[in-house]
């Protein structure tokens, strides 16, 4: 129950740093919750809302969804680097 609620709690704070435009603030957030949950897929949709807040207006190249790539790497890489530390315990 308390981890739900941190987990939602984590997901109001990087929505209100990401309106605010407080990115590096939101980053941060994200990845305390991919460490401290199992399958964070917040961190795409915060990618996307990024985007659609603050991404340019070409979507034909990268640079129209770097929030989106952000995120999907972000995610690809914490749970790898997770899987293999908490094999190691």
């Amino acid at each position: 129950m308390m981890k739900s609620i941190f987990r939602i709690l984590i997901d109001i704070a990087i929505f209100i740093c990401l309106v605010h435009a407080w990115w590096y603030f939101a980053l941060l957030l994200a990845i305390i919750g991919l460490w401290n949950f199992g399958l964070y897929i917040e961190i795409i949709l915060a990618g996307l809302i990024y985007d659609a807040l603050y991404g340019s207006m070409k979507v034909t190249d990268i640079m129209g969804s770097i929030g989106l790539v952000v995120g999907v790497i972000f995610f690809v890489i914490l749970t790898f680097i997770k899987k293999l530390v908490r094999i190691r315990e």
